[in-house]
């Protein structure tokens, strides 16, 4: 059975606490390494009940919230990274890997990254999204458009930014994310809160790679925010995004 790692920096884990009401939604592109989920710790820096992520290896189970996280990273241009690589040749409790993360303004959503090393080209890499989405409502007519950020192999100096345009009448989204070097456009569709669709990498030249999935959520009243990522069988051009209503 896996178990989920966690933070060296969970000093004390005496009390633990799975209660709450908060409904937390998310997804991550692959779950070897890597689940978002509810946070279970209460204890020193972390809240019980909010987003939060688990790393699967060798420990304790566990899975702590992005709120708590924030608070030993780095951050630049709104991205926060907390870098401890794990020993792939010896995993324990003295490393948890290298995390990338954002938070979508004014909401409880999380989207971002994690990899062993933080190296390009990690094949452990995973990019997900979590929030909490209490006291969402999504419109069913009308159309509105939000301003996107992105995650991918971020380095201090690549966030990728866009637009999704939304028709709430006929469940429709698309758009983009991009930087100087690399985007992606999606192509979806609504149903409820949720969105999946397809997904489309390309570079300066042109198309990398088509026929990627997109799945995401929309988050808050009116839906207000987004979140979601984009993952292609290539997975150095999975993209996780977030953004809020203009």
């Amino acid at each position: 059975m896996k178990a989920i790692y966690l933070s060296v920096l969970a000093t004390s884990l005496l009390s633990v606490s799975a209660l709450s009401q908060a409904a937390v939604i998310g997804a991550e592109s692959d779950d070897t390494y890597v689940e978002v989920d509810e946070s279970i710790v209460g204890a020193g820096p972390h809240t019980a009940g909010l987003p939060g992520i688990g790393i699967y290896t060798t420990g304790v189970t566990n899975t702590v919230d992005f709120a708590g996280l924030s608070a030993y990273s780095s951050q630049s241009n709104g991205v926060y990274t907390l870098s401890a690589p794990i020993d792939v040749d010896e995993p324990d409790h003295s490393g948890m890997g290298v995390f990338n993360f954002a938070k979508v303004s004014n909401a409880n959503v999380y989207f971002g990254e994690w990899s062993q090393t933080g190296t390009t080209g990690d094949s452990s890499r995973t990019v997900y999204y979590v929030g909490d989405d209490t006291g969402t409502s999504v419109p069913t007519s009308g159309t509105a458009s939000y301003s996107v950020t992105g995650v991918n192999d971020y380095s201090g100096s690549n966030l990728m930014s866009g637009s999704f345009d939304v028709n709430f009448g006929t469940n429709e989204l698309d758009g983009y994310v991009e930087n100087a070097n690399f985007g992606i456009e999606v192509d979806g569709s609504i149903s409820g809160a949720a969105i999946s669709g397809s997904a489309v990498a390309y570079d300066a030249v042109g198309e990398l790679e088509t026929g990627g999935t997109l799945t995401g959520h929309f988050f808050g009243s009116n839906a207000a925010a987004l979140a979601g990522i984009a993952t292609f069988s290539n997975r150095d051009y999975d993209t996780a995004f977030g953004g809020t209503k203009d």
